[in-house]
């Protein structure tokens, strides 16, 4: 495995997001079709529109999981895009990413 540690400046994120359950085998299922709704119900093609060339994620819709820990029953997942500015749709959050290695 190639691998590399990177400093990151701070940025944000526009998303979609929903509280999944830690159970791996649920997980495993629901997340996909998270996907699968956003697809369809125009949440992915909305989130297409914030991408600016040079973002943090390049021309991609990228997968988050957010505030999670050991004893958590459930955890934050968000389907987002790197976030500049402009109007948030509905339904959309701006999540902060603070400057990290």
């Amino acid at each position: 495995m190639d691998y590399r540690i990177e400093k990151k400046d701070a940025f944000r994120i526009i998303a979609k997001k929903r509280l999944f359950s830690c159970d791996r085998e649920i997980s495993k299922k629901v997340i996909p079709e998270f996907w699968q709704k956003g697809r369809k119900d125009g949440t992915i093609p909305a989130l297409c529109k914030y991408i600016k060339k040079g973002n943090v994620f390049g021309d991609s819709v990228i997968g988050a999981c957010f505030e999670c820990d050991a004893t958590d029953r459930d955890f934050p997942y968000t389907i987002g895009a790197a976030y500049d500015g402009g109007v948030v749709d509905n339904g959309m959050t701006v999540l902060a990413v603070p400057a990290h290695t």
